[in-house]
């Protein structure tokens, strides 16, 4: 299904399945928030280049009790690197991002 949306975009693409990658989850180390890059290294780290030039992501896969899977989990936190500027507030880097967080329709419910 994630390709034949992202080929129905008429858009180059690659497809990247995070089942094959091996990603650390965040340690709360907060190291991304002083140097604007994660200080963890691992298969994440060759995709924030890819993020940041990106006009968009399409997440697909399985959905748990409502909830996305654990390897879609981690890729999210990481994303925090993204978001966190040293004394600033605002929600910056990777427009895309900035619409998903701020969308009325992505609204978690309980």
């Amino acid at each position: 299904m994630v390709v034949q949306t992202a080929e129905e975009t008429g858009l180059e693409y690659e497809l990247i399945r995070l089942s094959d990658l091996s990603i650390a989850a965040r340690n709360g180390c907060v190291g991304c928030a002083r140097t604007q890059r994660c200080v963890r290294h691992d298969d994440m780290t060759p995709l924030y280049p890819k993020l940041e030039a990106t006009r968009g992501v399409i997440m697909g896969g399985v959905n748990y009790n409502g909830r996305v899977n654990a390897q879609a989990h981690l890729f999210l936190e990481r994303l925090f690197r993204c978001i966190i500027r040293p004394r600033c507030s605002k929600i910056c880097r990777l427009p895309w991002l900035r619409w998903a967080v701020r969308s009325p329709s992505v609204r978690r419910t309980t």
